[in-house]
């Protein structure tokens, strides 16, 4: 009788456990496809400056000046002037896991952006649900055929996703990565518009 009370007991404590990871289950919301970790507005980092981290390169072009990419972001950065090697590097840091690096220089009487990339960020915060690597043989093939990828076709491939733009410069630069798989892609597109080249891993 003892045993069949324990028992009772036992099944009774499992059921009561199971309906609460069904209710857990059915509370937590689904993803949508293309969100990513970056577009949580309440992160730190996000909040610093008047873009989002991830987003701040949509808004600059190869030729922003340091003043102009200040503006658009939102704050001062720390600069590093070498009036020797006619260099300059302006870092603005959103924390300790978010940057984004200006580099530039002068010659001809003239200052000149190199590149504005996202220089320091976490692999994870960039992941997107829907982006897929199955087809990246297929661009592959594109490409060393000569004639390049265009964003849109090398989007379509990558699972209809966008890639996070994450440098500017003669060319700019995507990354892809996967919520649903190990691994990541970039491509890098010239000032026609196409991909040739790319990187990345897979597994």
């Amino acid at each position: 009788m003892k045993n069949q009370k324990t028992l009772g007991i036992i099944i009774g404590a499992v059921a009561a456990i199971a309906a609460c990871v069904g209710m857990i289950i059915f509370l937590v919301p689904g993803d949508n496809k293309g969100e990513s970790k970056a577009d949580n507005p309440e992160a730190a980092y996000n909040t610093k400056g008047k873009c989002k981290f991830y987003e701040c390169l949509n808004a600059l072009t190869n030729e922003s000046t340091p003043e102009e990419v200040e503006k658009v972001i939102g704050f001062k950065p720390k600069s590093e002037i070498d009036e020797e090697k006619k260099t300059e590097k302006h870092t603005w840091v959103f924390d300790n896991k978010h940057t984004i690096v200006l580099n530039g220089s002068s010659y001809g009487g003239k200052r000149h952006t190199i590149s504005i990339r996202i220089y320091d960020y976490d692999y994870d915060d960039i992941e997107q649900k829907g982006v897929k690597f199955d087809k990246v043989s297929e661009i592959k093939a594109n490409i060393n055929k000569g004639d390049g990828v265009s964003y849109e076709e090398f989007k379509e491939k990558m699972g209809g996703v966008d890639g996070v733009l994450i440098e500017l410069g003669t060319t700019k630069k995507y990354e892809w990565r996967s919520t649903d798989s190990e691994g990541y892609m970039t491509g890098t597109f010239n000032s026609d518009g196409k991909c040739t080249f790319m990187s990345g891993m897979t597994y």
